[in-house]
C-alpha cells in the first residue's frame, strides 16, 4: 500500500510538472515580448526628451491619417498614446492569464517560478505602492497609482477567453477606445490616468512621482526579461 501511495504521489507530481512545462512553453514568449515592449516604451518616456504624446486631448480627437512627417503630427501622437496604453494593459493581461493557468499547479521548478514571481511582483509594486515617495512635500507632487486588484481587473478585461490569449492592438482599440471620450472601460481608464501628462523632461517632471515609478518599472522589467530569457533557454534545451 505504501509503495502504491508513493508511486501515485510521484505520478501526480510528474503530471503537474508536465502541465506547467506546457504552460511555460505557451506563455514564455508572449510574456517576454510583452515585457520587452513595455520596458522599451517606458524607457522612451523616461529617458527621451521631449515626450509629447501622452496628452489627454489626443484621446478627444480622431485624425484619420498622418499629415506631417513629424513627431508633432496628431495622428502619430494619438497612436503613440494608445499604443503605450495597450502595452501596459497587454502586459497585465499576460500576467493575469499566466496566473490563472498556474494557480493550482506544483511547478517542480520552485526557484525559477519564485524568481519570475518576484520580478513580476516588483513591477506591480512600482505601479501600486503609495509609500514610494518619501519627500517631505510628497502631498504637493503629481502621482497616480494602479492598485494591485485594479491591475488584476485590467488584466482580466484584456483577455480573449475564447482563445485564452490577450487582445491584439486592433481589438483593444475597437473595444475600448472611442474618439471624443475616455476609454469605455473603467479599468482601462485607470491605466490611462496613470499615463496622462507623464513627462520625461526632468524640469517638468521633477515633482511627478510617476517618473520614479517608471524608473523602478524599468529596473524590475529588465530583471524580468533576463529571467524569462534564462527560462526560455532551459525550455529549449
Amino acid at each position: 500500500m505504501l509503495k502504491d501511495f508513493i508511486f501515485a504521489r510521484a505520478l501526480e507530481k510528474w503530471k503537474a510538472r508536465q502541465q506547467l512545462r506546457q504552460i511555460d512553453l505557451k506563455f514564455c514568449e508572449p510574456l517576454l515580448l510583452a515585457a520587452t515592449e513595455l520596458v522599451n516604451r517606458i524607457c522612451e518616456i523616461t529617458f527621451e526628451s521631449p515626450v509629447n504624446f501622452l496628452e489627454p486631448r489626443l484621446l478627444q480627437i480622431q485624425p484619420t491619417r498622418m499629415t506631417a512627417n513629424s513627431a508633432h503630427d496628431e495622428y502619430f501622437q494619438r497612436y503613440k498614446f494608445i499604443s503605450t496604453l495597450y502595452r501596459l494593459c497587454a502586459w497585465l493581461g499576460w500576467v493575469e492569464l499566466y496566473r490563472q493557468d498556474v494557480a493550482f499547479l506544483d511547478s517542480g521548478r520552485q526557484k525559477t517560478k519564485a524568481d519570475f514571481e518576484h520580478h513580476v511582483n516588483a513591477m506591480r509594486s512600482s505601479l501600486a505602492d503609495g509609500h514610494l515617495n518619501n519627500a517631505e512635500d510628497w502631498l504637493d507632487w503629481t502621482d497616480s497609482l494602479i492598485f494591485r486588484e485594479e491591475q488584476r481587473a485590467i488584466g482580466e478585461f484584456m483577455l480573449d477567453l475564447n482563445r485564452r490569449a490577450v487582445l491584439g492592438y486592433g481589438s483593444f482599440h475597437e473595444k475600448f477606445i472611442v474618439a471624443g471620450s475616455c476609454p469605455t472601460n473603467q479599468w482601462i481608464g485607470v491605466a490611462t490616468n496613470f499615463l496622462s501628462e507623464l513627462k520625461s523632461v526632468p524640469g517638468a517632471a521633477a515633482r511627478d512621482c510617476r517618473r520614479a515609478r517608471c524608473l523602478l518599472a524599468v529596473k524590475h522589467g529588465v530583471s524580468l526579461i533576463e529571467c524569462l530569457n534564462e527560462d526560455r533557454a532551459s525550455l529549449d534545451s
